[in-house]
């Protein structure tokens, strides 16, 4: 099956980045004019391949409605994934166009977006102390400098194919060796974890993970992958590294997850492709304690029916109240979000504006 079927670090908080106004009241000419405080969440709208319509849009929870911006409209081919850095700035990576948009601002009216080439196709982003750490295909990993807004350093992993999901665990960097396509055009899926050594940004251990690891997440210092099989034998997989013995211990078939307060939750949407875009797709939804060390299966207390039986391309969890934040797609239409409370009741659902709605970066 191709890439383009398939796709989507929590997000942070956006107190940090569009700088919220704050709860005091301005006087001018005499006159008290309330500030409006940012309450939403941006959307990362993935964009169809080869279209250069990547996108991001703003969830204004209060009227419930998606505004767009002409400036965060067609960023390049394929935002792959977007990360909130300490330093406020918003990046976008720009998996086909090879490049990094990064946006600041002070508010929705006042966005300037740069964009950056790079040598890579960047695929997963993670932030520590300064550098952006991505993923890219090729086997690389790009030590980005956001303060001279440079690639510092590039790293070949000796054995590494396509990389895709990241994570930082300690003081290492944990990244998906997912597969590759031989001469003949075959895919061949990998099941290794590889590391990097954040201190001296050097190549470490090799594990052995779930087949075709893409996506990874860190919950109390417990490290968890997401592997999509070969999409025939193999189903997709949830499991946890085992950092002790060094194994994939598996939890659940699953094909999307995020990290919610102490849990891992996901969705797994078996969707068949083949006759697209006529599709058929069998959703259900679960989570991981990692407290308790079991799977919970009622996680939704109320659920538009229509979810059912649609494919879930995005899971995102507001890390400052367990809101959650779901995506659908088809491919052919924008995506259909729906919002639910940290109990799993339903409360809205609406338009993303964009295409494949990959990513939810919560403003508070």
């Amino acid at each position: 099956m191709k890439k383009f079927f398939l796709s989507a670090i929590c997000a942070l908080t956006l107190g940090l980045m569009f700088t919220a106004c704050n709860d005091d009241e301005v006087v001018e000419n005499g006159k008290a004019e309330e500030q409006k405080v940012l309450d939403g969440a941006f959307l990362i709208n993935e964009g169809t391949m080869g279209l250069n319509n990547a996108s991001v849009t703003y969830y204004d929870k209060a009227k419930g409605t998606v505004v767009a911006n002409s400036k965060l409209s067609a960023l390049g081919d394929v935002a792959n994934d977007a990360l909130l850095a300490q330093n406020k700035k918003l990046y976008v990576a720009l998996s086909s166009s090879q490049s990094l948009a990064i946006v600041q601002g002070e508010n929705l009216d006042d966005i300037n977006v740069k964009q950056v080439s790079l040598e890579f196709q960047p695929r997963y982003m993670a932030e520590k102390d300064g550098y952006l750490y991505i993923s890219c295909y090729g086997g690389n990993i790009l030590k980005f400098n956001m303060n001279s807004e440079k690639v510092e350093s590039t790293l070949n992993l000796e054995g590494g194919k396509n990389l895709e999901g990241v994570a930082i665990l300690g003081n290492k960097l944990y990244v998906c060796n997912s597969y590759y396509k031989d001469e003949q055009g075959n895919y061949n899926y990998l099941d290794e974890l590889m590391s990097v050594n954040l201190d001296n940004f050097t190549q470490g251990e090799t594990l052995k993970t779930v087949l075709n690891p893409n996506y990874l997440a860190v919950v109390n210092n417990r490290l968890f992958v997401l592997g999509f099989g070969d999409y025939y034998l193999t189903p997709y997989t949830l499991a946890e590294m085992n950092m002790e013995t060094k194994e994939a211990v598996s939890i659940a078939e699953a094909t999307k997850m995020c990290v919610w307060g102490d849990k891992i939750l996901y969705a797994d949407s078996q969707t068949d492709w083949s006759n697209w875009p006529d599709v058929s797709s069998n959703t259900t939804f679960g989570a991981y304690d990692t407290k308790k060390n079991e799977v919970i299966s009622n996680v939704f207390k109320t659920m538009p029916a229509s979810v059912a039986k649609e494919s879930v391309y995005f899971l995102q969890a507001n890390p400052s109240n367990g809101e959650i934040m779901m995506g659908v797609t088809d491919y052919s239409n924008t995506s259909t979000i729906h919002l639910f409370d940290v109990e799993g009741h339903h409360q809205n659902t609406f338009d993303s504006n964009g295409m494949n709605t990959n990513k939810a970066i919560f403003l508070k």
